[in-house]
């Protein structure tokens, strides 16, 4: 080999796991300059090209020369900064997916563009495809400079005044002022008197965020005098960012505080601290419907140097934003947890807001947890890094030692009066004689309430009176559940729909039963008891179109005497001074599924409710409807008896071998075809056992049928993943090929969120 050549090992974008190791290949003379680490390059592979990004630029290669291909293009990409590469790689190994699948997640929204192989005059030539992510190009109108005074028209005329003084105005902005069609500018342009021209224009991300245009108003935020406990916690992190040791200033923090303590003005002096000091932030919320509070909260502070990045936004919206933040045009991330990977060139601080929301792990390959990549990348860029929640995760609380607390709310305003009411003294299933007493006095008053049922739809499933039949999903074991728009049933797994039937197909009785609630129904309820208020319902059905969900809010807000219901997101971090009645209509839903987390998210629900309510000047009131009262974790949180409950909670976990204490693995076999995945797991476990050092596999249990998958699982304990998964990776590589020929998928789910 050439002794100067340059040497790039490059990752395939391909999602196999048989190509999660760089392949190096020659740097030619005339991209030596060009390549770096992060680039984008076209190369061999195969009898194929393939986009690839370079990991890592180096001197030498064990390849001999003659097997060494050189790269065959360099793209006009902007380079993967290095941070986020060495994430990526990170993260690929840790949860256990392919490098392509981690590499996707700090690229530029719209990936890579494709490779289109086409046969000309016999020979094979690629082309890029566009990619879906690109700027916006704007056709554009300016003067040439030259034209004959004489032989225009009116319509012409009034163009050419507008351009005389040497602007550059959209075409279509320049037809709207002038009162004119195309038509007379299209003429201009022929005769050469002006010039049309495309340019990228950036897209309004911002719209629903407070301004139409976009346009920022910063300083418009009131500074609010901080107590003690805010100015120790601030003085900590502030602490934090001026070590020396990137090691020390990354180790994370834990803000909790009862809801309403003032944590978000506490991470706003953070992040002043921050950008004062030449550095960013990432600020990470769980709800896409929370961005829009935390926003405008943000930009009255900072104006347009804050940038927002989640999938509520289009495609090219998302460009534009990750755009500006690679450009340094944006001092603050704001988003879920795919904002955690925006390329923020100087990160000083993430702050991950209510940290004990499940909605930071990803269900889906990478099936990564925000929470715990958050810890990895502040290492990585030496990032201080604070964890804030009314109820953290128990995983938080337990690992994180510095730990801060905000007893009261940062206003003066009381905690509201919590009150359990017992479901089974009543006769209505929906409305104890309680919370309709207290809806009435709040809205008499011209109060707010906020309604929580975790449950959309209008019925939970349908049944034949005659035969009991239960229309269920043919791709999922689950029954469909009756949604009233658009009158049918749906599948929430899986999205399958049914329209809605007129018998019932086993027996052709027209008895058709409709059992338990769901928020539908529970919007018409309200509004035909309380017709003197409006009623706001916010749950993924209602806030899943485009910025339905702020739209949503914002007019809640606004509204005078009114009643916002809808599923968990009604509860989540929202400010609105004159809500004084929270309601849970059945706080045990969450309890009646299988899993060893349901206690801590039921009490972190019933918390984050009672939070909602009171948080100014009038005094708050919270009710509890439940089905069993003598609950623990309901008890304790009626009783906001925080420390009491974890101290329970920690020592359950302790017993059984679960997180904190332990780690976990769920390996799940899924088929299409039935009765291949209970083998196929109990083979697998079969074969792990020998090398399942310091670790306890259990199973194989099988799991319900899901979006036409038969699955059964095993579930790994463990101490250490990092070292149960090095043992188990030759066993899980030589097995994965085998099964996927014989229809069993393997999926690898570290620390899982959820065991069904």
């Amino acid at each position: 080999m050439d002794a100067f050549a340059q040497i790039a090992r490059v990752f395939i974008q391909l999602k196999s796991r048989s190509l999660d190791r760089p392949f190096d290949y020659r740097v030619p003379d005339g991209f030596a300059e060009k390549i770096e680490q992060g680039s984008v390059v076209m190369v061999p592979f195969g009898r194929q090209k393939v986009l690839g990004i370079v990991g890592e630029v180096a001197a030498e290669t064990d390849l001999p020369d003659e097997r060494l291909l050189d790269i065959e293009d360099v793209l006009d990409y902007p380079p993967v900064p290095s941070p986020l590469i060495r994430l990526a790689l990170w993260l690929a190994d840790y949860y256990y997916c392919s490098v392509a699948s981690a590499m996707g997640l700090v690229l530029p929204p719209g990936g890579l563009p494709g490779l289109a192989r086409k046969v000309e005059d016999g020979r094979v030539k690629y082309t890029l495809e566009r990619s879906s992510g690109r700027p916006r190009l704007v056709q554009f109108v300016r003067s040439s400079g030259s034209f004959d005074a004489d032989g225009h028209t009116g319509a012409q005329k009034r163009v050419l005044e507008l351009l005389s003084g040497g602007h550059e105005v959209p075409v279509a902005e320049l037809c709207a002022r002038a009162g004119v069609s195309r038509s007379p500018v299209m003429t201009l342009a022929r005769k050469g008197e002006v010039e049309l021209f495309e340019k990228a224009q950036p897209r309004n991300a911002i719209r629903y965020y407070g301004g139409e245009d976009g346009s920022g108003d910063a300083g418009k935020c009131r500074e609010l005098t901080l107590n003690r406990e805010q100015e120790a916690a601030l003085a900590a992190i502030t602490e934090r960012l001026d070590k020396a040791d990137p090691g020390a200033r990354s180790r994370p923090l834990l803000l909790m505080g009862v809801a309403g303590a003032g944590k978000t003005e506490v991470y706003l002096r953070a992040i002043v601290a921050a950008v004062g000091r030449g550095r960013g932030a990432i600020v990470l919320v769980p709800e896409i419907s929370l961005t829009y509070q935390a926003v405008r909260r943000f930009r009255r502070r900072f104006g347009d140097r804050v940038g927002i990045l989640h999938s509520g936004l289009s495609e090219g919206e998302r460009y534009d934003e990750y755009q500006r933040v690679r450009r340094g045009e944006v001092d603050v991330v704001i988003g879920p947890r795919s904002a955690l990977f925006a390329p923020l060139p100087h990160l000083g601080l993430i702050v991950i807001d209510e940290e004990n929301d499940s909605s930071f792990k990803q269900e889906s390959e990478p099936r990564y947890d925000a929470r715990r990549v958050a810890m990895q990348r502040a290492r990585l860029e030496g990032a201080a890094l604070v964890y804030g929640s009314a109820t953290p995760s128990l995983e938080s609380y337990h690992m994180i030692e510095d730990r801060y607390y905000l007893a009261e709310r940062a206003t003066g305003a009381s905690m509201p009066d919590v009150e359990i009411v017992d479901m089974r003294r009543e006769q209505d299933p929906v409305f104890s004689r309680r919370l309709i007493e207290e809806l009435d006095r709040n809205l008499a008053s011209g109060g707010k309430a906020i309604l929580l049922l975790n449950r959309r739809g209008y019925a939970r499933y349908l049944q034949c009176g005659q035969c009991g039949h239960v229309w269920q999903c043919r791709n999922c074991d689950v029954s469909l559940t009756i949604h009233a728009r658009g009158k049918h049933l749906v599948c929430h797994h899986c999205g399958h729909s049914e329209g809605y039937p007129d018998a019932c197909p086993v027996c052709r009785s027209p008895e058709l039963r409709r059992w338990g609630v769901g928020t539908e129904r529970l919007e018409r309820e309200v509004a035909s008891r309380f017709p003197e208020a409006e009623v706001f319902r916010l749950d993924a059905d209602s806030a899943g179109g485009y910025g339905e969900g702020p739209r949503i809010l914002e007019r809640f807000s606004r509204a005078g005497r009114a009643v916002l219901l809808g599923t968990q997101m009604v509860a989540k971090g929202h400010h609105f001074p004159d809500v004084t009645l929270a309601a849970v209509i059945n706080a045990d839903l969450s309890l009646q599924f299988p899993e060893f987390r349901a206690e801590e998210q039921t009490f972190a629900i019933l918390q984050q409710l009672s939070g909602r309510s009171g948080r100014a000047q009038r005094p708050g009131k919270v009710l509890i409807q439940t089905w069993n009262a003598e609950i623990e974790c309901i008890r304790m949180a009626a009783g906001q008896e925080l420390e009491r409950f974890y101290q329970a909670e920690l020592d359950r976990r302790r017993k059984l071998g679960y997180p904190p204490f332990r780690q976990l693995v769920n390996i799940i076999c899924q088929s299409r075809h039935s009765g291949k995945v209970s083998r196929a797991a109990a083979f697998l476990k079969e074969k792990l056992e020998p090398v399942a050092v310091d670790a306890q596999i259990l199973g194989p249990a099988d799991l319900f049928r899901l979006q036409g998958w038969d699955r059964s699982h095993i579930l790994i304990k463990t101490d250490s993943v990092e070292a149960t998964l090095r043992a188990f990776r030759p066993v899980l590589e030589h097995y994965r090929e085998p099964y996927r020929r014989r229809g069993v998928r393997l999926i690898v789910d570290v620390d899982p969120q959820w065991l069904s």
